[in-house]
């Protein structure tokens, strides 16, 4: 079966800069909305589908964050940072 699946992506700082806060939005929304429900049984299920779509999302921001790239200030003589 071949790949179907786009294997590389064009976005710029800025567009991923969108995406996570768009990310964190629907995260806080999700939160805010888990917060109201009370613990009825049927609004018990409602919360773990919630939860776990907290879970994915924060896995997604987690993978954002950890393929971004951090510059500092370094010193002139190399491996010695800043301050």
């Amino acid at each position: 079966m071949p790949n179907t699946y786009n294997n590389s992506f064009s976005f710029n700082p800025k567009d991923i800069e969108l995406i996570e806060q768009g990310l964190r939005a629907l995260s806080k929304h999700n939160n805010l909305l888990a917060d109201l429900k009370t613990g009825a049984s049927h609004e018990s299920e409602s919360i773990k589908k919630k939860d776990q779509k907290l879970k994915q999302i924060n896995e997604v921001l987690g993978k954002i964050h950890n393929q971004k790239v951090f510059f500092s200030q370094t010193h002139p003589h190399k491996g010695v940072p800043l301050g």
